[in-house]
């Protein structure tokens, strides 16, 4: 009985280590020379370089870059912010027909790989003539995203009781004044955790702007550190302080929104689909 008590405690401490060390390697790189890089790997550094931050900041272009991703990121999660709750809540009340065919054809959308899609986006995106633009990324976001955000906010509106819609129709709400004063307030929680989840995706990803942006003053983070880290040589260093850099914000806002998110996950668990 002892035993089995110290089990979850230590996979847990372990799985933490595991999930932790990474960045705090990261920050280490970043603080040491690229020679100690090779002959100090894992140890912390000796003598901490901590102008590699400005270095990374200044020559490789990340405030640019920075406030590429923020335009990205932001135009795309307001956007999902909008039409993703509506979407969810159209699909899970109402008398909407064929909503459950509605439902699952759009589910389709989370279990295509990106991947497959590269000829024929690109093809659509220029016949639009809005490849190298952020319209381009945000569209090609938002259709991606869309999915998934319905998926995780549904729940929320089927939990709603009834009761509630039906006596606001009783009072002379509309459909859409019952949505945004009584069923978008409770699924809230729903909405908040699917909008961050797709903010960090969206920050993160690699695979849309190296497939539709051509020009480097419009590169996002990820893709700017591609570019930084350079063809034949690896600036070791400055390449982990740009990484650096480029977490600090989805930190932040993990933070931020910390318990927002508990507490959205915990409602999650207990909603029946």
């Amino acid at each position: 009985m002892k035993m089995t008590k110290w089990i979850g405690p230590i996979v847990l401490i372990i799985w933490v280590i595991f999930v932790i060390y990474p960045f705090i390697w990261t920050v280490f790189m970043s603080l040491k020379t690229d020679p100690e890089v090779f002959t100090n790997t894992w140890a912390p550094p000796t003598d901490p370089q901590w102008a590699h931050y400005q270095q990374a900041w200044e020559e490789g272009g990340l405030g640019l870059a920075m406030t590429n991703s923020f335009i990205i990121t932001v135009s795309s999660v307001v956007i999902l912010a909008i039409i993703s709750p509506m979407g969810a809540y159209a699909l899970s009340t109402g008398n909407l027909r064929g909503k459950k065919i509605i439902f699952y054809l759009l589910l389709v959308g989370m279990f295509i790989a990106p991947h497959m899609m590269m000829v024929p986006l690109y093809k659509l995106m220029a016949q639009l003539r809005i490849v190298n633009t952020f319209f381009a990324l945000i569209a090609a976001y938002v259709s991606s995203g869309l999915p998934y955000c319905v998926f995780l906010i549904r729940p929320a509106f089927l939990v709603m009781p009834k009761s509630l819609e039906e006596s606001a129709k009783v009072d002379g709400l509309s459909t859409f004044q019952i949505y945004r004063k009584i069923a978008l307030p409770l699924a809230m929680p729903a909405v908040i955790v699917a909008l961050i989840l797709e903010a960090v995706f969206i920050w993160n990803d690699l695979f849309y702007p190296l497939l539709l942006l051509k020009t480097e003053s419009l590169f996002p983070l990820p893709l700017r550190l591609i570019v930084f880290r350079g063809t034949f040589t690896i600036r070791y260093g400055l390449l982990s302080a740009g990484i650096i850099i480029s977490a600090v914000p989805m930190v932040i806002l993990y933070v931020f929104f910390a318990d927002r998110i508990r507490k959205g996950m915990a409602a999650q668990l207990g909603m029946k689909a």
